[in-house]
């Protein structure tokens, strides 16, 4: 009997707590009822914009709206009570680490709340953006964290392209060509300068940003000045306006043009400032070329109105030479003595004039046809030439230069394959033999030595597929600081009124770009220099 009292009480005591946990379980379900009832309250509120996720305690999801449904891609089935982690779907993006989440984590069980950007990935791996809301709620000794969010995808991505399309603009500002800087007007400090501006004006954008455009140290004439003010006073746009910019003993023409704008409700000037030194040496170059062809061509038409009298001229002196031979042989007496006399100083005298003046008109002949060979226009074309007879009547019109200064002299290796060229490279020795005569007769001037005689040597050697002319000088020659610059469009050594700047680089241009040949110098200060000219053999087609 007592073993039968103890079992109905061991019993007793097992359905009283299988009682206990049916009414606990069912208290809790009613918990969760209630919440979900809740949730869904809100959810039916912000269901068409809202993603609602809510985790329990052990952060897996007991609860997901439909919004989450379309934007995850995953249906409740696929998500609830079973293991589902943000970084998970952070993954394939690469953004946030672990410890990003789990920081989140922790400020939500420290503060109850947490909101910032989520960058998730549905479950095609497709990215997008959430602003989102965690909050903590807790009832009946049961925590729960509710995810709210807002899909800001089109809004970030917007931005990022804002910010991309901005970057770039910028680079492109940047990097331009052309020289720009941006002053705001209150102060007019400098808020943007690019690359192109720290090239034109050797300044690092860190040594003018925020200073005055006045600290430039920037000798602004006054047209460009008074763009700026109209443009600060009167949101004027200016003219292109020309400005000269020195640095570094380096002159740059430029053309500036200033324009008012407005950045970021900030009232600035944009100053662009192109270099158009290059421009403005070609222009030059073509106007140079244009007066050269002018006289090239006045000059062939003077030389060849000059040939036919100064034929007829040599003609009758050599007439009048054989005739006078012949009067010499006849035996001519005079009963004047004085006639006689005469006659006597007439046969000494005579012969040696009539040959003084044939020669001095054979030596105007020789100008003559060398003018026409150089001043000849020609067609533009390649053509064949005599190279050393193109040196040589390079020298002849240039004497006048040379003679009172310098004794020419030329070393000329043979060479029977025909030369083609182009003709203005007969410009190219003229140039170069006139730089010679000047540099000797400077270096004469500095050393007190005028009337002595420097030398000017020019020698030819052919290689395989090229000729080299060298045309060397005893001259002052060129400094270091200055070889590097000496092709360079209107830079001359020469005192001022000397020399244009235009010889060298014209003659650079013309062996360089039009023949593909090669320009170099070689100079010792003090004693001399030598040019050294590199034509390719060019055969008969233009090598451009």
């Amino acid at each position: 009997m007592a073993h039968t009292e103890f079992l109905y009480l061991i019993l007793a005591l097992l359905g009283l707590v299988a009682g206990f946990l049916l009414f606990r379980n069912r208290e809790l379900h009613i918990q969760n009822l209630d919440l979900s009832d809740r949730v869904h309250a809100q959810a039916d509120e912000l269901d068409a914009f809202t993603v609602l996720m809510v985790f329990d305690e052990s952060w897996s999801l007991v609860h997901v709206n439909s919004m989450f449904e379309r934007r995850f891609g995953l249906s409740q089935e696929a998500v609830l009570y079973k293991p589902f982690s943000l970084e998970q779907q952070n993954e394939a993006g690469g953004r946030r680490s672990r410890a990003y989440f789990e920081s989140i984590r922790s400020a939500v069980n420290r503060d109850g709340l947490w909101q910032g950007q989520l960058y998730l990935h549905d479950h095609k791996g497709v990215p997008f953006w959430l602003f989102a809301k965690i909050v903590v709620q807790s009832q009946h000794e049961q925590t729960h964290y509710v995810l709210t969010g807002v899909d800001v995808t089109e809004l970030v991505t917007s931005k990022e392209r804002s910010r991309e399309q901005t970057a770039f603009g910028q680079e492109i500002l940047k990097t331009m060509p052309m020289a720009l800087i941006v002053a705001e007007h209150r102060h007019n400090r400098i808020v943007f300068w690019n690359d192109a501006s720290s090239d034109l004006f050797h300044l690092a954008s860190s040594q003018v940003l925020m200073h005055p455009v006045s600290d430039m140290d920037v000798e602004w004439n006054e047209k460009v000045l008074q763009a700026i003010d109209s443009a600060t006073e009167m949101q004027m746009t200016s003219e292109w306006l020309e400005q000269t910019i020195v640095r570094n003993d380096t002159s740059k023409s430029c053309n500036v043009r200033v324009m008012p704008i407005v950045v970021s409700n900030i009232r600035a000037n944009l100053i662009m400032i192109t270099d158009v030194t290059t421009i403005r040496a070609m222009e030059q170059r073509l106007r140079v070329t244009g007066r050269m062809e002018a006289m090239g061509e006045m000059a062939a038409g003077v030389a060849h109105e000059i040939n036919s009298p100064l034929q007829f001229v040599k003609n009758n002196l050599h007439f009048l030479h054989d005739e006078f031979e012949m009067f010499q042989s006849l035996d001519i007496h005079f009963e004047d003595e004085k006639i006689a006399e005469e006659w006597d100083i007439l046969k000494q005298d005579f012969p040696e004039a009539i040959a003084h003046s044939i020669n001095g008109v054979e030596r105007i002949a020789t100008i003559v046809s060398s003018m026409r060979m150089l001043s000849h226009p020609g067609d533009g074309s390649i053509r064949r030439f005599d190279l050393k007879q193109m040196i040589h009547d390079s020298a002849i019109i240039t004497k006048n230069t040379w003679k009172y200064v310098a004794e020419l002299h030329t070393n000329f290796e043979e060479h029977e394959e025909p030369f083609f060229c182009y003709p203005e490279l007969s410009q190219v020795f003229i140039n170069l033999i006139v730089n010679a005569a000047h540099a000797i007769e400077e270096k004469n001037i500095k050393n007190s030595a005028e009337g002595e005689m420097g030398h000017i040597n020019i020698a030819t050697h052919w290689l395989d597929d090229a000729v080299v002319i060298r045309f060397s000088d005893t001259g002052c020659g060129i400094p270091n600081e200055k070889k590097t610059r000496i092709f360079d469009a209107f830079y001359t050594t020469k005192e001022p009124g000397k020399g244009t700047g235009q010889g060298l680089a014209i003659s650079h241009d013309v062996v360089v770009r039009r023949h593909g040949g090669a320009l170099s110098v070689e100079s010792v200060e003090g004693q001399g220099t030598t040019f050294v000219v590199k034509i390719p053999f060019l055969k008969d087609k233009d090598p451009l």
